[in-house]
């Protein structure tokens, strides 16, 4: 039987016994190995100030519960994000209202939104413009309170004639006391698909004629 010659292994500079991965962190049994150590190695007449020991454990236990928290908090927020995806999952064909300027006209259908009135107003209407900027339709509203001011365009031009299906540009406007308000136009749109970011992303709905929303962006859900 042949025999290894270990002295050439060593002279090649290689070992003939695994090492050890070396240990770059200190747990919890490494603390208390060292605080043990400390205590036996102590010197008699000068011994640790418990005041100090005890100073020093606490502060291990602070940064081991940081950790833990840490470690928690990281699960926790995995499990939400996995909550609020089936959550946001289930709006997938229901009707959003959301803040926008354009609207999906289908054939012999109707486009129902809202304005967002900040103020009581003399006055709002909301201006229907086509694919070449044209203004297709005026709708008045009328003397508004503040908050949501709901309606539906039904596809008519001024003259009573059923436009084309298309996509359609809305425009809000408001007046109070002869001056012009800031108003916000929503739109009620089909909610397409829902999009899923990383950890800690907010999730996205995308919504048809509008595009891509974040969830929190929704004003109301049917």
């Amino acid at each position: 039987m042949s025999t290894i010659d270990t002295q050439a292994i060593q002279n090649l500079g290689l070992s003939t016994t695994p090492t050890a991965a070396p240990h770059t962190k200190l747990g919890q049994a490494d603390f208390l190995k060292l605080m043990t150590a400390q205590l036996s190695n102590q010197d008699p007449t000068k011994p640790m100030d418990s005041s100090q020991f005890m100073n020093q454990i606490a502060q291990f236990s602070s940064v081991q519960g940081i950790q833990d928290l840490q470690k928690s908090f990281s699960s926790f927020a995995t499990s939400m994000t996995s909550n609020q995806a089936l959550q946001a999952a289930g709006l997938v064909g229901h009707s959003a209202l959301a803040p926008a300027n354009t609207g999906i006209l289908s054939s012999g259908g109707s486009v129902s939104g809202a304005v967002d009135v900040p103020q009581s107003t003399d006055a709002v209407a909301v201006n229907v413009y086509d694919a070449g900027g044209q203004l297709v339709r005026q709708i008045q509203l009328g003397p508004q309170a503040a908050g949501l001011t709901n309606y539906t365009w039904d596809g008519l031009d001024q003259n009573g004639q059923p436009v084309p299906a298309g996509l359609y540009g809305f425009q809000a406007q408001a007046t109070a006391a002869g001056k012009a308000v800031d108003v916000t136009n929503l739109i009620d749109a089909r909610v397409d698909s829902v999009t899923l970011g990383k950890t800690g992303d907010p999730l996205k709905v995308s919504l048809a004629g509008i595009g891509d929303m974040t969830l929190s962006q929704l004003r109301e859900i049917k």
